[in-house]
């Protein structure tokens, strides 16, 4: 059996990631980083939850904005349905996008991610036809399975307090989605339905806000620093 052989990576690529990740390791943290590192992906997380779940509870109010004008009442929740699921496969790519996290650092992706879902949701809530939905839809459908803040949770956290801290986490940010039906409840109502945009661009602007300040605030995940 003939092995492929793999290409050896640029030595000289591989000395400037190296000296990248060295020189941050080597960068003092400041005092409290871990709590405001926790305040920090505490709200990318919920960003996630929201974005992963907000599609689910509005769906029938874009079937009867954007889809029930194109193709009928009756129709439009099983089109988008269809299309959902065609948007949904954009998410295969994650096979060939997750693994570069390991090559370049988990940094870039965790923001890249986290503007990525906000992206998504700033398409959604400015669509007025049914490409610009797609657009959307597969846009967050691309980037919601990566759960980089996970990653970075449990590669950056001390060992010892991880499992606490990560179900703290998971518990704040899962309460997260309880802010749909309260943004629903804010700018629609039963005859009128036309604040349905808002439900999707205040989660969205949230979202590129909190991307730009990990930029800033969040170092690499220690584990690409001690493993580069």
């Amino acid at each position: 059996i003939h092995m492929k052989k793999q290409k050896a990576p640029n030595p000289e690529k591989v000395k400037r990631e190296l000296a990248r990740l060295q020189a941050e390791k080597a960068t003092p943290k400041v005092p409290g980083y871990l709590i405001y590192f926790i305040l920090v992906v505490t709200v990318i997380y919920a960003a996630d939850c929201i974005t992963s779940d907000i599609g689910t509870q509005m769906q029938s109010i874009l079937a009867s904005q954007i889809f029930a004008p194109v193709v009928g009442e009756e129709f439009a929740v099983a089109r988008m349905s269809a299309l959902g699921f065609v948007a949904s496969l954009v998410g295969a790519l994650a096979l060939f996008y997750k693994p570069l996290a390991d090559r370049f650092g988990r940094k870039i992706f965790l923001i890249v991610n986290t503007f990525g879902m906000g992206l998504g949701l700033i398409l959604v809530g400015v669509a007025t036809n049914i490409p610009v939905y797609l657009l959307g839809a597969s846009v967050i459908a691309f980037f919601v399975p990566h759960d980089m803040q996970v990653v970075y949770i449990y590669e950056s956290t001390p060992a010892k307090h991880r499992a606490t801290i990560c179900a703290i986490i998971k518990a704040l940010a899962s309460m997260s989605i309880l802010l749909i039906p309260v943004l629903r409840g804010t700018f629609m109502t039963a005859t009128d339905l036309s604040g349905w945009r808002y439900v999707y661009l205040i989660p969205a602007a949230a979202t590129i806000v909190i991307a730009f300040l990990a930029w800033f605030l969040v170092r690499e995940s220690g584990r690409c620093m001690s493993y580069p």
